[in-house]
């Protein structure tokens, strides 16, 4: 692609993340993806190159990283893990011989991310054996 096919942008663009991460693709002047090491790349429509040393000057920052569905799944544990590891001990105090609602040491947080006691669905989740009748019909 030269210069002259290159439509005028408006300044306020400064950054693309393509998904799809297609070498000579979708963008056309990415011949290679970038990394997790190296995410982002400054792309220069006038000179038509790529620097991934520095993003100053003149150009647009791109993201076009193959493996970034890989990394959403990697985040999304991070994530989990540390809302559900502070709870982990009130997790292991709950005695599954007496009902939910008569443990006050344990949180309304805990309690409503259990989905069985005992055995039996919470009363929270009882519409899921609902749903399994009606499916079974």
């Amino acid at each position: 692609m030269s210069f002259t096919e290159v439509p005028c942008l408006p300044q306020r663009l400064l950054a693309i993340c393509d998904i799809s991460a297609d070498i000579n693709g979708s963008l056309e002047f990415m011949s290679q993806c970038t990394s997790i090491d190296s995410p982002f790349v400054l792309y220069n429509a006038h000179t038509g190159e790529c620097q991934s040393n520095t993003m100053s000057g003149p150009g647009i920052v791109i993201s076009s990283m193959d493996n970034m569905p890989a990394q959403l799944p990697h985040d999304s544990t991070d994530l989990f893990g540390a809302m559900l590891l502070p709870h982990i001990r009130e997790f292991l105090k709950v005695d599954p011989d007496k009902s939910l609602g008569s443990q006050q040491d344990i949180s309304d947080v805990v309690k409503n991310a259990l989905l069985t006691h005992n055995g039996k669905l919470t009363e929270k989740f009882q519409y899921i054996a609902e749903l399994r009748k009606t499916q079974q019909q």
